[in-house]
């Protein structure tokens, strides 16, 4: 026994002793729990955290493609406006002929119809594509939003229980770290 347990034992007694060591035992293991808990807590939002990048990695490589798409979809249309007006010279020029001029007429109509038509097809598919990339982009920020706003409340909560007699009132989850509180400023 150490000499200051012995002048503890003989101010508060063996009963009053063993009482302090259970608090500081009961004590020790409400923290352990709480630590471990906090680290499973941890290891769950560093999950979602890795499923989120992934959603935005998978995003951004669909958006680049869809990029890549609208982009070839340009080009075909440039060339099918091309090919319209080079159409529609050579019937200027063949309006004169004779009826074989007047078929080939024919026929170049049929394909300014045709790539008008493949021209709303394309615009269509475009308007749905951009649509849905916008509505998974809103939802992919607003889930980020929360996870943030989630951690910072939790980590709020993990400091009142830690130190129950700091004063978090200062902090603002919607201020910038650049920015002086108004607390300090005064």
């Amino acid at each position: 026994m150490y000499p200051y347990d012995a002048e503890l034992m003989s101010k508060v007694g063996e009963v009053g002793c063993f009482e302090a060591g259970s608090v500081m035992l009961a004590r020790c293991l409400a923290l352990m729990q709480h630590h471990r808990r906090a680290a499973e807590v941890r290891v769950d939002l560093r999950g979602q955290l890795g499923d989120l990048e992934q959603k935005i990695e998978d995003l951004t490589k669909s958006k680049a493609e869809l990029e890549r798409e609208v982009e070839t979809l340009n080009q075909t249309i440039t060339s099918r406006d091309a090919m319209l007006e080079d159409k529609e010279a050579q019937v200027a020029h063949f309006q004169g002929l004779c009826e074989r001029r007047e078929a080939e007429l024919s026929r170049a109509g049929e394909v300014v119809a045709a790539t008008e038509a493949q021209m709303a097809e394309v615009r269509d598919e475009m308007a749905k594509r951009k649509s849905t990339w916008e509505a998974e982009k809103f939802e992919l920020e607003q889930a980020c939003v929360a996870v943030y706003e989630d951690g910072f409340f939790k980590a709020m909560k993990q400091a009142l229980l830690l130190a129950p007699d700091i004063d978090l009132s200062g902090f603002d989850i919607d201020r910038d770290d650049e920015q002086p509180s108004e607390d300090s400023a005064s």
